[in-house]
């Protein structure tokens, strides 16, 4: 039997390319906050195009989840992703004034909406856990920080192996969010049989 072939017992094409498409999603969000943190702590490129182009992210995971888990849930999603982007770069903005009461108020409310999104997250999927959820956004959102840290102290080199790092790590939540959703399909189970598990 060819490796082809061995593969093809595990992974359909249509699993494949659902793990693509969420580890695309996850680097174009690494990618595009690194481009906005940078344009912002050098004064050099459009703050304007890294904010709209951030702002697409989202879409890029509604439109990837809604075949999964329905239109209502993968919309939940994109809002609390979009608010993730905009407190990113409200603390990047914050950083850049050395506003430090906006930047403490920032980043606690960063790490309120992880909370939140890890809950939301495991409510919907069976085989998601809150606590792991839990623990891959709140370490994305300390090495983010981190990263932010870094560039606007000048700490360049370091910066770039924390990104190093996040690519790593937004790879890692992504096959955790397409194994969940596999998973979910082949289990034939909705949200709503989970709710009910737990009641």
């Amino acid at each position: 039997m060819s490796k082809l072939q061995e593969i093809s017992e595990y992974l359909t094409y249509g699993q494949m390319n659902l793990i693509n498409d969420f580890r695309y999603n996850v680097l174009q969000l690494a990618m595009w906050t690194r481009a906005y943190l940078n344009a912002a702590a050098s004064s050099f490129g459009s703050l304007e195009g890294n904010t709209r182009k951030l702002h697409t992210i989202p879409g890029l995971f509604y439109n990837s989840l809604k075949q999964y888990m329905g239109e209502t849930i993968a919309r939940e999603f994109q809002d609390f992703l979009f608010r993730h982007v905009l407190m990113l770069t409200h603390l990047i903005d914050a950083f850049m004034t050395n506003d430090r009461e906006a930047v403490d108020r920032y980043i606690f409310e960063s790490y309120q909406l992880a909370d939140q999104l890890s809950a939301f997250l495991a409510s919907n999927n069976l085989y998601w856990s809150k606590d792991y959820w839990h623990l891959l956004i709140t370490n994305y959102l300390r090495m983010t920080i981190d990263e932010i840290v870094a560039i606007f102290s000048g700490q360049f080199d370091r910066g770039i192996d924390i990104y190093d790092e996040i690519q790593h790590h937004a790879l890692l939540m992504a096959d955790y969010m397409s194994r969940g959703l596999i998973a979910n399909l082949n289990s034939g189970m909705t949200p709503e049989d989970k709710r009910d598990d737990f009641q």
